[in-house]
């Protein structure tokens, strides 16, 4: 079976961490060295390779990852050689377009402030609310962390490749871990989001792979 119980324990060890990270106030703590390292200022905002490689080039470069996995589940259905990856591609694609659409949706529906927003780190909104959070107005919150969904949201290929059996497949896995943690600590950089929005996007990616390959991963139906 593609997705057994076991395989969402990524989500699961994500969501305690997150639980861990807000209750902990090591979002703060993180923040703070950050900020401190960057001379009291987001001063890396702007940087070349942390905002223009790192946000803008990457954020091109995950959609088109993201067209080209749809591009590909289309061809399936035609393409001789890729006929028998129909079922894994689809779930892939589908699961890459549900994790950024959920992870934009919970942004947008849950005002919670980028660190770049409170006084505490030069904005203006004081830091008091719901452990340490202040809202902001609906549809214009960091929490969890889109931009690093665009690489978590790559997890789907992990179930794909036990689907079909293929060798490593934990390294599908690591990949799009990795993916994501990079993107994730540049938006930290930037003062764009705390680490606990990471962990929040990785659980939300992981879930919805998870659940979508339980549904679409199935074994054939015996002919009868």
């Amino acid at each position: 079976m593609a997705a057994p119980v076991t395989t969402l324990a990524p989500a699961v060890a994500a969501l305690a961490l997150m639980l861990l990270t807000l209750a902990s106030g090591l979002d703060f703590r993180l923040a703070d060295q950050l900020y401190a390292w960057q001379g009291g200022a987001w001063s890396l905002r702007h940087d070349f390779l942390v905002s223009k490689i790192l946000h803008a080039k990457a954020q091109k470069l995950s959609i088109a990852i993201e067209l080209s996995m749809v591009g590909l589940a289309l061809a399936s259905h035609w393409h001789p050689r890729l006929r028998r990856w129909r079922r894994g591609l689809s779930c892939v694609a589908v699961t890459g377009l549900a994790g950024l659409a959920l992870v934009s949706l919970g942004k947008h529906a849950l005002p919670m402030a980028c660190p770049s927003q409170l006084e505490r780190y030069g904005g203006l909104l004081p830091s008091r609310l719901w452990l340490g959070r202040e809202f902001v107005a609906v549809g214009k919150g960091c929490f969890p962390s889109a931009h690093a969904s665009g690489g978590f949201a790559l997890c789907g290929w992990y179930f794909h490749a036990r689907y079909y059996g293929l060798p490593g497949a934990w390294r599908y896995a690591a990949a799009a871990l990795a993916a994501g943690a990079v993107l994730g600590l540049a938006q930290q950089i930037r003062g764009a989001h705390f680490l606990s929005h990471d962990f929040a996007a990785v659980a939300v990616c992981w879930t919805t792979a998870w659940l979508l390959a339980r549904g679409l991963l199935r074994p054939p139906a015996p002919v009868r």
